[in-house]
């Protein structure tokens, strides 16, 4: 185990990528109170905003995707074709967007 990782120090010659900031979007807890209570609801309602990607009109004439394809590697040439079966991935868009749109709403209406 020694001489493998002796080994991949030598070939790693890249400076570490910087993470990525990932502060609170929320300024107060009456904001992330009105996120969460926004949430349930949506989700209650079944509600699925649209501008998206999330509606059937907003897809392509293929439809929900199926595929995706993530470019990887030195200089991205390396092509990774990620499955996205309907049925695990739609449901956890519709979250996303509904989690993204009463977030937007929440920030815009500080304005």
């Amino acid at each position: 185990e020694q001489v493998a990782a002796e080994q991949d120090a030598l070939s790693i010659r890249h400076e570490p990528v910087p993470v990525p900031k990932h502060d609170n979007p929320f300024q107060d807890e009456e904001e992330i109170k009105t996120f969460e209570e926004g949430l349930v609801v949506s989700m209650e309602n079944n509600t699925v905003p649209s501008g998206y990607g999330l509606h059937v009109e907003e897809w392509d004439e293929e439809g929900y995707p199926s595929v995706e394809v993530i470019r990887s590697g030195r200089r991205a040439q390396k092509d990774m074709r990620i499955a996205l079966p309907h049925a695990i991935w739609l449901p956890r868009a519709e979250q996303w967007g509904r989690a993204l749109y009463i977030m937007n709403m929440i920030i815009y209406s500080r304005k």
